[in-house]
Protein backbone atom coordinates (compact mmCIF):
# COMPACT_ATOMS: atom_id res chain seq x y z
CA UNK A 1 0.00 0.00 0.00
CA UNK A 2 2.70 2.28 0.71
CA UNK A 3 3.80 1.96 -2.86
CA UNK A 4 0.31 2.94 -3.98
CA UNK A 5 0.41 5.92 -1.67
CA UNK A 6 3.78 6.86 -3.01
CA UNK A 7 2.46 6.59 -6.55
CA UNK A 8 -0.56 8.75 -5.72
CA UNK A 9 1.64 11.38 -4.09
CA UNK A 10 3.90 11.26 -7.06
CA UNK A 11 0.89 11.74 -9.39
CA UNK A 12 -0.35 14.65 -7.32
CA UNK A 13 3.03 16.28 -7.34
CA UNK A 14 3.34 15.77 -11.10
CA UNK A 15 -0.16 17.08 -11.54
CA UNK A 16 0.57 20.17 -9.50
CA UNK A 17 3.77 20.68 -11.45
CA UNK A 18 1.84 20.11 -14.62
CA UNK A 19 -0.80 22.65 -13.49
CA UNK A 20 1.95 25.14 -12.75
CA UNK A 21 3.43 24.50 -16.21
CA UNK A 22 0.06 24.79 -17.89
CA UNK A 23 -0.57 27.99 -15.95
CA UNK A 24 2.84 29.24 -17.01
CA UNK A 25 2.16 28.28 -20.62
CA UNK A 26 -1.27 29.91 -20.47
CA UNK A 27 0.22 33.06 -19.00
CA UNK A 28 2.89 33.03 -21.71
CA UNK A 29 0.21 32.76 -24.36
CA UNK A 30 -1.79 35.54 -22.76
CA UNK A 31 1.29 37.71 -22.46
CA UNK A 32 2.27 37.10 -26.08
CA UNK A 33 -1.26 37.81 -27.29
CA UNK A 34 -1.30 40.98 -25.19
CA UNK A 35 2.03 42.10 -26.62
CA UNK A 36 0.77 41.02 -30.03
CA UNK A 37 -2.19 43.35 -29.56
CA UNK A 38 0.21 46.16 -28.70
CA UNK A 39 2.26 45.39 -31.82
CA UNK A 40 -0.86 45.23 -33.97
CA UNK A 41 -2.18 48.54 -32.69
CA UNK A 42 1.24 50.10 -33.21
CA UNK A 43 1.33 48.76 -36.74
CA UNK A 44 -2.15 50.13 -37.43
CA UNK A 45 -1.15 53.57 -36.15
CA UNK A 46 2.06 53.60 -38.20
CA UNK A 47 0.19 52.37 -41.27
CA UNK A 48 -2.44 55.08 -40.84
CA UNK A 49 0.24 57.75 -40.56
CA UNK A 50 1.93 56.49 -43.73
CA UNK A 51 -1.38 56.47 -45.63
CA UNK A 52 -2.24 59.99 -44.46
CA UNK A 53 1.25 61.14 -45.49
CA UNK A 54 0.87 59.58 -48.95
CA UNK A 55 -2.57 61.11 -49.46
CA UNK A 56 -1.24 64.48 -48.32
CA UNK A 57 1.73 64.22 -50.70
CA UNK A 58 -0.53 63.24 -53.61
CA UNK A 59 -2.85 66.14 -52.82
CA UNK A 60 0.11 68.51 -52.71
CA UNK A 61 1.35 67.27 -56.08
CA UNK A 62 -2.12 67.61 -57.58
CA UNK A 63 -2.55 71.10 -56.14
CA UNK A 64 0.89 72.01 -57.40
CA UNK A 65 0.09 70.87 -60.94
CA UNK A 66 -3.29 72.67 -61.01
CA UNK A 67 -2.05 76.31 -60.62
CA UNK A 68 -0.29 76.62 -64.01
CA UNK A 69 -3.58 76.41 -65.97
CA UNK A 70 -5.14 78.85 -63.50
CA UNK A 71 -2.11 81.09 -63.88
CA UNK A 72 -2.49 80.92 -67.67
CA UNK A 73 -6.14 81.86 -67.40
CA UNK A 74 -5.38 84.71 -65.01
CA UNK A 75 -2.58 86.13 -67.15
CA UNK A 76 -4.86 87.05 -70.08
CA UNK A 77 -7.45 88.46 -67.67
CA UNK A 78 -4.92 90.69 -65.92
CA UNK A 79 -2.93 91.53 -69.01
CA UNK A 80 -4.86 94.05 -71.03
CA UNK A 81 -1.89 94.33 -73.39
CA UNK A 82 -2.34 90.74 -74.51
CA UNK A 83 -6.03 91.31 -75.22
CA UNK A 84 -5.24 94.49 -77.13
CA UNK A 85 -2.59 92.75 -79.19
CA UNK A 86 -4.89 89.86 -80.04
CA UNK A 87 -7.61 92.35 -80.98
CA UNK A 88 -5.13 94.28 -83.08
CA UNK A 89 -4.09 91.03 -84.72
CA UNK A 90 -7.70 90.21 -85.55
CA UNK A 91 -8.48 93.64 -86.99
CA UNK A 92 -5.65 93.67 -89.56
CA UNK A 93 -6.75 90.23 -90.75
CA UNK A 94 -10.19 91.66 -91.55
CA UNK A 95 -8.71 94.86 -92.92
CA UNK A 96 -6.23 92.92 -95.04
CA UNK A 97 -9.02 90.85 -96.56
CA UNK A 98 -10.80 93.98 -97.75
CA UNK A 99 -7.76 95.83 -99.16
CA UNK A 100 -6.82 92.77 -101.23
CA UNK A 101 -9.85 93.35 -103.42
CA UNK A 102 -9.01 97.04 -103.43
CA UNK A 103 -5.43 96.18 -104.37
CA UNK A 104 -6.72 94.04 -107.23
CA UNK A 105 -8.80 96.96 -108.40
CA UNK A 106 -5.78 99.26 -108.12
CA UNK A 107 -3.54 96.75 -109.82
CA UNK A 108 -5.71 96.64 -112.91
CA UNK A 109 -5.53 100.36 -113.57
CA UNK A 110 -1.82 100.18 -112.82
CA UNK A 111 -1.53 97.48 -115.49
CA UNK A 112 -3.57 99.60 -117.87
CA UNK A 113 -1.32 102.59 -117.21
CA UNK A 114 1.85 100.71 -118.24
CA UNK A 115 -0.04 99.42 -121.28
CA UNK A 116 -0.83 103.03 -122.14
CA UNK A 117 2.85 103.88 -121.64
CA UNK A 118 3.88 100.85 -123.65
CA UNK A 119 1.56 101.71 -126.57
CA UNK A 120 3.76 104.59 -127.76
CA UNK A 121 6.54 102.03 -128.23
CA UNK A 122 5.86 100.27 -131.50
CA UNK A 123 7.61 97.00 -130.50
CA UNK A 124 5.33 96.17 -127.54
CA UNK A 125 2.14 97.33 -129.21
CA UNK A 126 2.52 94.68 -131.84
CA UNK A 127 3.02 91.99 -129.16
CA UNK A 128 -0.19 92.84 -127.30
CA UNK A 129 -3.35 91.25 -128.71
CA UNK A 130 -5.82 93.52 -130.37
CA UNK A 131 -9.43 93.58 -129.10
CA UNK A 132 -10.41 91.32 -132.01
CA UNK A 133 -7.88 88.70 -130.88
CA UNK A 134 -9.30 88.44 -127.34
CA UNK A 135 -11.85 85.71 -126.60
CA UNK A 136 -15.50 86.80 -126.51
CA UNK A 137 -17.35 86.90 -123.17
CA UNK A 138 -21.03 86.12 -123.54
CA UNK A 139 -22.19 85.40 -119.97
CA UNK A 140 -21.28 85.21 -116.29
CA UNK A 141 -22.77 83.08 -113.54
CA UNK A 142 -21.44 84.79 -110.40
CA UNK A 143 -21.57 83.10 -106.95
CA UNK A 144 -20.08 84.13 -103.59
CA UNK A 145 -17.76 81.13 -103.60
CA UNK A 146 -14.98 81.44 -106.19
CA UNK A 147 -15.15 77.72 -106.94
CA UNK A 148 -18.82 78.07 -108.00
CA UNK A 149 -18.31 80.99 -110.41
CA UNK A 150 -18.59 80.35 -114.14
CA UNK A 151 -18.22 82.40 -117.31
CA UNK A 152 -19.15 81.66 -120.91
CA UNK A 153 -16.16 82.50 -123.11
CA UNK A 154 -16.24 81.65 -126.83
CA UNK A 155 -19.43 79.65 -126.13
CA UNK A 156 -17.68 77.36 -123.62
CA UNK A 157 -18.36 77.35 -119.86
CA UNK A 158 -15.14 78.06 -117.95
CA UNK A 159 -14.18 78.48 -114.31
CA UNK A 160 -11.34 80.32 -112.61
CA UNK A 161 -8.04 78.63 -113.47
CA UNK A 162 -9.23 77.34 -116.87
CA UNK A 163 -7.18 77.95 -120.05
CA UNK A 164 -8.99 79.48 -123.03
CA UNK A 165 -6.96 80.00 -126.25
CA UNK A 166 -3.67 80.41 -124.29
CA UNK A 167 -5.34 82.77 -121.80
CA UNK A 168 -5.72 81.80 -118.13
CA UNK A 169 -9.05 82.72 -116.54
CA UNK A 170 -7.68 84.53 -113.50
CA UNK A 171 -10.76 86.03 -111.81
CA UNK A 172 -14.48 86.09 -112.52
CA UNK A 173 -16.34 89.21 -111.33
CA UNK A 174 -20.08 89.95 -111.60
CA UNK A 175 -19.57 92.18 -114.66
CA UNK A 176 -16.17 91.18 -116.07
CA UNK A 177 -13.56 88.41 -116.33
CA UNK A 178 -9.83 88.92 -115.89
CA UNK A 179 -7.59 86.85 -118.18
CA UNK A 180 -3.83 86.47 -117.95
CA UNK A 181 -1.34 85.75 -120.71
CA UNK A 182 2.45 86.06 -120.50
CA UNK A 183 2.18 87.97 -117.22
CA UNK A 184 -0.25 90.57 -118.64
CA UNK A 185 -3.83 90.90 -117.38
CA UNK A 186 -6.73 91.49 -119.77
CA UNK A 187 -10.31 92.27 -118.86
CA UNK A 188 -13.29 91.00 -120.75
CA UNK A 189 -16.31 93.14 -119.93
CA UNK A 190 -19.76 91.60 -120.15
CA UNK A 191 -21.75 93.32 -122.90
CA UNK A 192 -24.83 95.12 -121.62
CA UNK A 193 -28.11 93.79 -122.93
Amino acid sequence: MSSILKALKKLESEKSQHDELSTAVASDILRSSHSSKKNTSTQVIIGSIVIVALVGFAGYQFARSTPPPIAEEKMPEHSAVTDTQSTVTEKPAVVQAQPESAVVARTRPAVETPVAQVQPKPEKTAALPQPDDLPQLSGILYQESASDRMAIINDFPVMEGTMVEAYLVKTIHPDRVVLERNGNDYELILPKQ
